[in-house]
């Protein structure tokens, strides 16, 4: 509940990844989640459709662009 305010707070964009699914756990809990930003799980299967189920877990795509992650990070 600390961050009820927050989750709930629409002027505050949040990027989720598979946000259906977070905001039904916050719903659970009593928190109406407000101000969708984006999510990189749809994000990345509109960008790759071609991948097999498990492929676009956090942690696989944090693998799969680690290299174009860094170099964005180094350029500024």
């Amino acid at each position: 509940q600390i961050f009820k305010e927050y989750f709930e707070d629409a002027s505050y964009f949040k990027v989720w990844h598979n946000y259906g699914f977070d905001r039904h756990i916050f719903y659970n809990h009593g928190i109406n989640v407000r101000g969708f930003g984006g999510d990189t799980m749809h994000m990345a299967r509109m960008y790759d459709t071609s991948g097999l189920p498990g492929a676009f877990s956090l942690e696989k795509l944090s693998n799969s662009y680690q290299k174009d992650i860094l170099s964005l990070r180094d350029s500024y």
